[in-house]
């Protein structure tokens, strides 16, 4: 049976809006398990032609909406980065096409996934630096989301891909083959699944033994897109955006916080280099009897950092950490920190990390292995206006506070800022592009998981196990047969 290009191009566009809409919206994530359906009926009913141009063309409507925002930097790298990530969906197909034509159908089960889930491990962990997870969506979904502190987010990915996989096997069996419908393949699949939403419903159900409790206050300033710019610019605009932190950070000092986070952008300024800005920030901090946590930079050997600073309620420095991935082609400037040391204070060890290096695992679990207890973001998503960025940035920080089993806090100037518990659970949030201060508390735990202790070696095992069990019945197929 062949299908016409128009019924192949309502499919890949159905599948790019499936995919679009679970990312971008994270209360739809349900429609993920299904998102890839409409485009493996296109493939399976294609020539191999036709799989690769409409697998490009699902891939690239997809991840058009997705990356919309790098516009915001660069119009050319946002087609750059679109037409290189839909290599991901060429492959996908023709994989896809090249296990129907060349192996049992139903190896498609165990191919697919594994394809997924290496492609993923590739682009987050190679020197490309595009981690653009499958899993994101899923971030609300907390029983699901448990399995992260074994197999970080690529655990996810790969189960959602699998039930993908799955559902569509089943239909195609059921379409066409009712009465020697081959169930084997599925039952391997079947175990995993259920054992991880088990698995996820025991955890949420463990009482965590927290240690020290800390209060904390995030500052949400609400500087725009074009008051930063003016801010650069302008000396009169600088005190301005400045004062209206200075006001908010003295305010959230009546509630007497232990720590009081501000995000990217709010105290601007080379807070090392310059005497009488970093006595500005000293007294500040002394004025509000809290320990201030900023984001500055740095000019140090002739190289540029963006930093986070943490300044005690006497006013002296604890210590500092320097942002680890700068944005490709926008913070090129920038020198990356390559020391994982978390800034150690009286009640806490903050792992610090700035804008997107909460995107990559190896970064907060590297911190957490160097003994922090506390994980803290400070960025600034002002200039991705009311983009799927904003919610797919944030969607990060739940599945690094699963991996490493620590509280999250979140200080972003124009929001989400948060704070997330140890099993993803957002516990407070603000809206985006509103000025507010967050107030609550934060505890520290000595758990380590094992995705801490062994990071992508467990992802490894469980492939050569998951494709053991596909040999296995292959052989098995190949006697009843």
């Amino acid at each position: 049976m062949k299908i016409n290009k128009i019924t192949c191009t309502i499919l890949s566009i159905i599948s790019a809006i499936l995919i679009s809409l679970s990312i971008c919206l994270h209360h739809l994530f349900i429609l993920e398990f299904i998102s890839f359906i409409p485009l493996f009926f296109l493939i399976y009913y294609s020539d191999y032609k036709n799989t690769l141009f409409f697998s490009f063309i699902s891939g690239y409507i997809s991840l058009s909406v997705i990356l919309f925002a790098i516009t915001s930097f660069n119009f050319f790298i946002y087609i750059a980065f679109t037409l290189f990530l839909t290599i991901v969906f060429l492959l996908l197909g023709y994989a896809f096409k090249l296990v129907q034509t060349k192996l049992p159908f139903w190896a498609i089960i165990y191919i697919l996934p594994t394809l997924w889930l290496c492609i993923e491990l590739f682009l987050t962990n190679s020197f490309l630096s595009l981690p653009l997870n499958l899993g994101l969506a899923q971030y609300s979904n907390l029983a699901l989301i448990q399995i992260a502190d074994i197999y970080g987010i690529f655990g996810v990915s790969f189960l959602v891909m699998l039930v993908n996989v799955c559902l569509f096997y089943l239909i195609i069996q059921i379409r066409t083959n009712m009465l020697r419908i081959k169930y084997f393949p599925l039952l391997p699949p079947i175990i995993i699944i259920g054992s991880v939403f088990l698995y996820g419903l025991i955890q949420l159900g463990i009482v965590e033994k927290n240690e020290n409790s800390l209060s904390v206050a995030l500052i949400q300033g609400n500087l725009n897109f074009e008051e930063l710019v003016l801010r650069y610019k302008t000396r009169k605009f600088h005190k301005i955006s400045e004062d209206r932190y200075f006001n908010m950070i003295m305010k959230s000092a009546k509630h007497n916080p232990d720590f009081i986070i501000v995000p990217e952008s709010g105290l601007m300024g080379y807070f090392l280099n310059l005497p009488n800005l970093k006595k500005k920030y000293e007294d500040l901090a002394i004025s509000t009897n809290s320990t201030l946590i900023f984001h500055g930079k740095e000019h140090q050997n002739n190289n540029l950092y963006s930093s986070i600073f943490i300044v005690s309620n006497t006013g002296d420095l604890i210590g500092s950490s320097r942002k680890f991935k700068p944005i490709h082609f926008a913070e090129m400037a920038y020198k990356h920190s390559k020391t994982y040391q978390p800034i150690q204070t009286k009640t806490a060890n903050f792992g610090a990390m700035i804008c997107f290096d909460v995107c990559f695992p190896l970064i907060s679990r590297n911190l957490v292995n160097n003994n922090a207890d506390i994980l803290i973001a400070s960025s600034n998503d002002g200039r991705f206006g009311y983009s799927a960025f904003i919610p797919l940035h944030f969607a990060y920080m739940p599945f690094r506070a699963v991996e490493n089993r620590k509280y999250f806090l979140s200080a972003n100037n124009s929001g989400i800022s948060s704070i997330i518990n140890s099993k993803g659970k957002i516990i407070q949030q603000t809206k985006i592009y509103q000025q507010d201060i967050l107030f609550g508390t934060a505890f520290t735990n000595t758990t380590q998981t094992t995705f801490c202790k062994s990071g992508m070696l467990n992802i490894f095992i469980f492939l050569g196990a998951y494709i053991a069990l596909g040999i296995i019945g292959a052989v098995y197929d190949a006697k009843i047969s």
